[in-house]
């Protein structure tokens, strides 16, 4: 391979077993390890074919190699989409804001994109260390108050292009439940037109034309349900935030008979859900 005299005039006459290279393809590809340097002794020649062979081995096993963008454990980008809450379609032109809150440190506090290409949206961050970031994220659709989902946990990644995926989520937070009333001591006869109230006390603040200073009223149908909260028309209530509410629950049966629940509870949602499946229906026993 070497003479006594120096370099070998030609490198094809250099064999030394490279390290591969993966490229995109998933093809193992061999690296040259080459040179038209003419060191003054053979030490000095196969010392320099050492290094170079080295280097090449050691970027060919780090998985930034060659690529773009790629930040080595501190990866940090959030990616999801804004669909219609019937259908599922995309909408696009809903902004999306991200505001740092907590846990790692970020370039800029506060990022934004808008929704396109079918409802599709993606940012990508700059955390200054691996880790969790804590953020609030706004969503402003066009035709609906703007919602706020707080403290959501993004994650750094290993590896740039890796993002923190989301559900696919629908232009307003909704509460969906069906309560279901039945007349206590019977076997499933449903009051039909019974005024029932969810009455607000903490938590979550309401919004929507279907609710006064916290309180949505409603009558039962003729299967005795009632829906809390429609989000279409008129009845339509919403929440501002991802905060739990808190209200009381009141059933009319008559002038003198009413059923109270305190403390009732109820999560607002903001990802898109299958009709066919949804909303939970709740049974309750009602009357003295």
């Amino acid at each position: 391979m070497f003479s006594e005299s120096g370099w070998s005039e030609s490198c094809h006459n250099v064999h030394v077993s490279p390290p591969a290279l993966t490229l995109g393809s998933g093809d193992p590809r061999p690296l040259a390890c080459c040179s038209s340097f003419q060191p003054d002794s053979v030490i000095a020649q196969r010392l320099f074919l050492l290094v170079a062979c080295l280097t090449l081995a050691l970027g060919a096993c780090d998985p930034c190699a060659g690529i773009v963008g790629c930040s080595n454990g501190k990866y940090l980008a959030a990616a999801g989409q804004m669909v219609d809450a019937g259908s599922g379609a995309g909408i696009d032109g809903v902004r999306i804001d991200i505001v740092r809150t907590g846990g790692i440190e970020l370039g800029a506090d506060s990022v934004s994109t808008i929704t396109s290409g079918g409802g599709f949206w993606r940012i990508e961050l700059s955390p200054s260390l691996p880790g969790t970031l804590l953020a609030d994220v706004k969503v402003s659709p066009p035709g609906y108050a703007p919602y706020r989902l707080r403290n959501v946990p993004l994650t750094t990644r290993e590896h740039g292009g890796d993002a923190n995926l989301n559900e696919r989520w629908i232009p307003f937070l909704y509460f969906d439940y069906i309560g279901e009333f039945f007349i206590n001591g019977t076997v499933d006869t449903r009051p039909e037109g019974v005024p029932v109230e969810f009455r607000r006390t903490s938590g979550g603040e309401l919004t929507g034309p279907g609710q006064s200073a916290g309180v949505y009223r409603a009558p039962t149908n003729v299967a005795g349900r009632i829906h809390l909260f429609p989000t279409t028309g008129d009845s339509a209530v919403f929440a501002l935030d991802d905060a739990p509410v808190t209200g009381d629950l009141v059933v009319h049966l008559s002038a003198t008979d009413s059923t109270y629940w305190q403390g009732v509870q109820i999560a607002p949602q903001h990802t898109f859900r299958d009709r066919r499946n949804f909303p939970p229906v709740i049974r309750i026993a009602v009357g003295q």
